[in-house]
Parts: C-alpha cells; sequence; structure tokens
C-alpha cells in the first residue's frame, strides 16, 4: 500500500522556522521509510492557485500535523487550517496531530481533546535534547500511520544461525485428496 499523505500546517514565524526545518528532516526520514508522504506550502510554484491547491492537499490529505506555538494559533490561516481538519475528522477521514513545537499558552482550548506530541504534552523547545524530542514525534507518527492500515512495518530480520519461524501447515483431509485426484466433487 502506498504511504499516507501528510498535510503540515504551521506558521511562517521566524521563532518556528528551525524547529519546522528540523521536522522537515524526521518527514524525510519517515518519506524515506515509506511511512508518510508530506507536504506543506513551500511545495507551491509560482503561478499556482496558493489557495485551490493548499485546500486540495488539506482535503486529500490521511494526517494533518500541527506545529502548533504561539504564533500558530495567533495566526489566522493556521487556525482556519486547523478548523477544516478538526471538521474533518469528525467524520473520521483524517487524523489531526497537534504537535507542541514551543510552550503556548491556552493551546488546550484548541487542541486539548486531542491526544499531542512529544508525548506527555512537553513542548518540542523544552526538551534537553532536541533529537529526542523529534525521535518520540517520528515513532508516535510511525504508530498512528500503522494504526490505520497506512503503513505495515517490515518483519525484523532474522539474525544469522538463529531457527527459522515454525510456519504454519494446512492439513486436508484425506477425503478432499481423494475427491481432487479422481475429479469428483
Amino acid at each position: 500500500m502506498p504511504c499516507g499523505r501528510a498535510f503540515v500546517s504551521y506558521s511562517h514565524s521566524p521563532a518556528d522556522a528551525h524547529l519546522r526545518e528540523r521536522f522537515d528532516t524526521v518527514l524525510e526520514i519517515l518519506r524515506d521509510l515509506g511511512i508518510v508522504e508530506s507536504w506543506n506550502d513551500t511545495a507551491i510554484q509560482a503561478g499556482e492557485e496558493w489557495e485551490a491547491e493548499l485546500e486540495g492537499r488539506l482535503d486529500g490529505a490521511h494526517l494533518v500535523l500541527l506545529l502548533v506555538s504561539p504564533d500558530f494559533l495567533a495566526s489566522v490561516w493556521c487556525r482556519r487550517e486547523m478548523e477544516r481538519a478538526k471538521n474533518r475528522a469528525v467524520t473520521g477521514t483524517v487524523r489531526v496531530i497537534p504537535i507542541l513545537l514551543r510552550e503556548t499558552p491556552f493551546w488546550e482550548e484548541y487542541v486539548g481533546h486531542l491526544q499531542v506530541l512529544p508525548p506527555g504534552g512537553k513542548p518540542v523547545k523544552s526538551w534537553a535534547d532536541l533529537d529526542k524530542a523529534w525521535k518520540e514525534v517520528a515513532h508516535a507518527l510511525r504508530a498512528a500511520a500503522e494504526s490505520m492500515g497506512l503503513y505495515t512495518a517490515p518483519a525484523a530480520p532474522r539474525a544469522p544461525g538463529s531457527p527459522r519461524p515454525v510456519q504454519a501447515r494446512r492439513f486436508v483431509e484425506s477425503a478432499e485428496i481423494d475427491e481432487s485426484a479422481t475429479g469428483a466433487g
């Protein structure tokens, strides 16, 4: 099955830019693994009807990833995308996942009913090790894609020298064999 489509909604604030760029690296890894193909408005080309492109991508996404910060909640466009995604989520056609970038007053009023990332609701920027925060986010996004049937993790490789797994075999009743051999049935 092709990987899931993710729409990334974020503020263009300079305060969020570095965190969004780090998140883009995480998304690139998830794309390389076939877990999720992401899209954000930086992919809109000159001359394209940006609003129609944005809405089409948002409406076609399996996952909507909200990069929540004070600047995100202050942005009319970000709130508009968030509301459109939340309305789709009610119908079960998308999963909306808020990712807390920075300490954000009243984020609970907007997305408190949704499970946020990183786990525990600690904003990414508050972690002593940002790479660990992004690792937690990446693993949670993979789990979300798996639970939605958008991704199936490959089987773990067998270690050299380890026994082969026992395969289930179907035992056929002797009557079935006799019928198939004689063409009767």
